[in-house]
C-alpha cells in the first residue's frame, strides 16, 4: 500500500510576518522621522538665513538713509571721497551699529575715489578761526600806534593785552577778546558788529591751533636744493627749495641789485643765519601780473609757501612785497608765511622764540599777503608811512604778539580777514560702498550712488542702486 504524503505543516509562519512587517514598518519610521528631522533643521536654517537677509538688507537702507543729506563737522557730505576732506585722505563716512529684526550688525561705508569730488572752498580745515590771534600771555600782544581807522573782518582773539594808541580806531566784523584793554583801547576805540562783541577780561587763554592737527603742518616736507637763480626778464628769478646763506637771496647775474625779485610759486625753506635785509624794490612771490617783470602777484594762480627756520628773519624798508597763497586745499590751511615750531623735526629747525620774522617800514612800502601768517613763535612788526594803502592779510595772522603802524597816505587803513567758512560744493555725485558685518562674516554688499548735483539744494535727492549682493 502506499504511504499518503503529509501536508505541509505552516505553524509560526503568522508570526515571521508579523516580524517582517514589524521590521519593514520601523525602518519606515526611521526614515520618516529622519526627513523630519532634516526638514525641521532644514526650516530653522532657512528661517535664520532669512532673518540674517532681511537684516542686513535693512541694515543698508538705514544706513543709506543715514547720509543721504547729512553733513561732517566740515560742512562736507558724509561720502564725499577723504582725499578732498581731510589731510591724510580719510574717510567721513561713519560705521553704524544698529539691530534690525533683532540681529545685531555693523554698516561700514567707503566712498569711491571720485566720490562727491568738490571744488574746494573756505571751510573749517583750511581756514583760521581769528583774523588775529596772538600767542603771547604776557605783555602786549597787539600794539597799535597810527592815526588810522583798521577794517579786521572776523574774530580777534588776544592772550596777554591789546594797546592803542593815538587815534586809532579798530572797527571789527566779530568779537574781539583779550586779558587786558590799555590806554585808548576800549569800547570808544574798538567798536564790534554786532555791538558788543569786547571782552578784555578773557582769563583763558588760547593754545597754539596747530597743535594736535595736521592741517597746520608746512608744505615743505624735504632739504631740497633749489634751481640756480636766474635773471628773466630784468627780474631776479627763485625757484622752490631750501635756502641756507644769506649769499644765496642776492640778485641774480645781469639783474639789478634793486631790482624786482620773483619767487616762482612753490614752498620755499629759509633757514639762514639771522636777519635777511631785503634789497630788493618788490617782491612778488607766484605768478606775476602786471607788466614785466610784474607788478603783483595773480591771485588766480597758485602762490608761495615761505617756511622760516632758526633765527631766519627779513627786514624790509621802503619795498613792496607781495604773496600769493598756496594752491587752496580742503584739509591744509592755506599759509603763505609759515614760522616752524617746536614740533618741527630733523632737518628742520624751528623758528627762534621771540624773533621779529618780518619787519617792514617805510615811505612807500606797501604788503600784501594772501594767505595765513602762522608763526605762534615770532614777531611780527608792520610800519606802513605814506601811499600803503593797499596793506591785507586776507587769511588772519596768528602769531606771538603783533605791532602796527599804518600812517601816511595809508588812509583807508590796513585791512585783515578772515574769509567765511562755506561748505565744499559737490562736483560730482556720491558713490559709496556699503558692507554689512555681523558674526564675524560679511553679511552683505551695496553700491549706492547719490544724486547731489541736480538739485544741490537738496542732497541725495535721489538714490541708485548700482549693485546689492546678499551672502548666505
Amino acid at each position: 500500500m502506499r504511504a499518503r504524503l503529509r501536508r505541509l505543516d505552516e505553524t509560526g509562519s503568522a508570526l515571521i510576518l508579523a516580524l517582517i512587517f514589524l521590521a519593514v514598518l520601523s525602518v519606515g519610521a526611521a526614515a520618516i522621522l529622519a526627513l523630519a528631522d532634516t526638514s525641521i533643521r532644514a526650516t530653522l536654517a532657512v528661517r535664520t538665513q532669512g532673518s540674517t537677509s532681511y537684516s542686513a538688507d535693512g541694515a543698508v537702507q538705514a544706513a543709506v538713509n543715514n547720509i543721504r543729506s547729512a553733513r561732517d563737522a566740515n560742512g562736507n557730505l558724509i561720502g564725499v571721497n577723504g582725499a578732498y576732506t581731510t589731510p591724510t585722505g580719510g574717510n567721513n563716512c561713519p560705521t553704524l551699529s544698529l539691530t534690525v529684526d533683532g540681529v545685531a550688525s555693523q554698516v561700514t561705508c567707503q566712498p569711491t575715489d571720485a566720490s562727491g569730488r568738490g571744488t574746494p572752498v573756505n571751510n573749517a580745515n583750511n581756514d583760521p578761526q581769528y583774523a588775529v590771534l596772538t600767542m603771547a600771555t604776557s605783555g602786549t600782544g597787539v600794539f597799535e600806534s597810527s592815526n588810522n581807522t583798521i577794517s579786521i573782518g572776523g574774530d580777534v582773539f588776544v592772550n596777554s593785552s591789546i594797546d592803542l594808541k593815538n587815534s586809532v580806531t579798530w572797527n571789527v566784523t566779530g568779537a574781539v577778546k583779550t586779558n587786558a584793554c590799555l590806554e585808548s583801547a576800549g569800547p570808544g576805540t574798538i567798536s564790534t558788529t554786532p555791538p558788543g562783541g569786547l571782552n578784555c577780561a578773557i582769563g583763558t587763554p588760547k593754545t597754539d591751533p596747530g597743535i594736535g592737527t595736521a592741517t597746520y603742518d608746512p608744505l615743505v616736507t624735504a632739504i631740497t636744493t633749489p634751481a640756480a637763480k636766474q635773471c628773466i626778464g630784468n627780474a631776479t628769478t627763485f625757484y622752490p627749495g631750501t635756502y641756507s646763506t644769506l649769499a644765496s637771496l642776492s640778485a641774480a647775474g645781469g639783474c639789478p641789485a634793486g631790482g624786482v625779485a620773483v619767487f616762482t610759486r612753490g614752498n620755499y625753506y629759509f633757514n639762514y643765519p639771522g636777519t635777511w635785509t631785503d634789497p630788493y624794490s618788490r617782491i612778488i612771490g607766484g605768478v606775476p601780473t602786471g607788466a614785466a617783470p610784474g607788478t603783483d602777484c595773480d591771485v588766480t594762480q597758485p602762490g608761495v609757501q615761505w617756511v622760516f627756520g632758526g633765527s631766519s628773519a627779513i627786514v624790509a624798508v621802503k619795498e613792496e612785497i607781495y604773496l600769493c597763497a598756496p594752491v587752496l586745499t580742503a584739509g591744509r590751511q592755506q599759509i603763505s608765511l609759515y614760522g616752524l615750531t617746536s614740533r618741527a623735526t630733523s632737518p628742520f629747525t624751528p623758528e627762534t622764540a621771540g624773533t621779529t620774522l618780518l619787519d617792514i617800514s617805510g615811505n612807500g612800502a606797501n604788503l600784501l599777503v594772501r594767505g595765513t601768517v602762522y608763526a605762534p613763535n615770532a614777531n611780527f612788526s608792520v610800519k606802513l608811512q605814506g601811499g600803503a594803502s593797499n596793506t591785507m592779510f586776507n587769511r588772519g595772522i596768528i602769531a606771538n604778539s603783533l605791532s602796527l603802524d599804518l600812517t601816511g597816505g595809508a588812509a583807508a587803513g590796513g585791512t585783515i580777514r578772515v574769509p567765511p567758512i562755506v561748505p565744499m560744493p559737490a562736483s560730482a555725485n556720491r558713490t559709496v560702498m556699503f558692507a554689512v558685518t555681523n558674526g564675524g562674516r560679511t553679511r552683505a554688499k551695496a553700491v549706492v550712488q547719490f544724486d547731489d548735483t541736480t538739485s544741490p539744494a537738496i542732497p541725495g535727492k535721489q538714490v541708485t542702486v548700482q549693485s546689492w549682493s546678499v551672502y548666505r
